[in-house]
């Protein structure tokens, strides 16, 4: 009836890009830049206070994982090309999708949670205990807007892009809140 919010605005910036042994690790430092707590919400849960200073991607093959943590057990955030019904994630012994970070592409350009102009693909995945994450990435630009619920307690984060420095060009996204695919 009273739910509790936290709210920031981050900077995420690519400071490099280095080949390695397993592929090219980029390298981002982010910064929380504003952050707004409700009323109620307890500042030791702040999520804001774990963005990580620096943070890293690494581009494998056709592919972008996460590389911070436990780096053997990461799945791929992307894979490309991607179009409607491309998939990529985890597979089970028996050869079926695990349904835990397999993702799907469910449209191009099909809602209006993209930026205009754009080819926005959306896709989404289970990503265990009871969330599901939705996804809207745009070529040349990258992660658009993403929503991830947990369905059986109440939570819910969202993500969305407000400006990019794409090739030396600030891009201000003026976009429509993102829904989740109901699954």
């Amino acid at each position: 009836m009273h739910p509790d919010f936290a709210r920031w605005t981050s900077e995420e910036t690519v400071v490099s890009a280095v080949a390695v042994r397993e592929g090219t690790l980029v390298t981002m430092r982010n910064r929380v830049l504003d952050d707004v707590l409700s009323p109620g919400f307890l500042a030791a849960n702040d999520p804001s206070r774990r963005v990580r200073p620096e943070s890293h991607l690494l581009i494998r093959g056709k592919c972008v994982y996460r590389w911070d943590g436990d780096r053997s057990k990461a799945p791929a955030e992307y894979c490309f090309p991607m179009a409607k019904d491309s998939s990529w994630g985890q597979m089970a012994a028996d050869g079926a999708p695990d349904y835990e970070f397999y993702w799907r592409v469910s449209g191009v350009n099909a809602d209006p949670f993209g930026a205009p102009g754009g080819r926005t693909f959306h896709f989404s995945a289970h990503e265990g205990s009871g969330t599901i994450c939705d996804r809207w990435f745009q070529k040349e630009v990258g992660l658009l807007q993403e929503v991830s619920e947990h369905h059986g307690t109440y939570g819910e984060e969202r993500r969305q892009l407000v400006s990019a420095r794409i090739g030396g060009k600030g891009i201000a996204f003026r976009l429509t809140p993102a829904r989740a695919s109901s699954r």
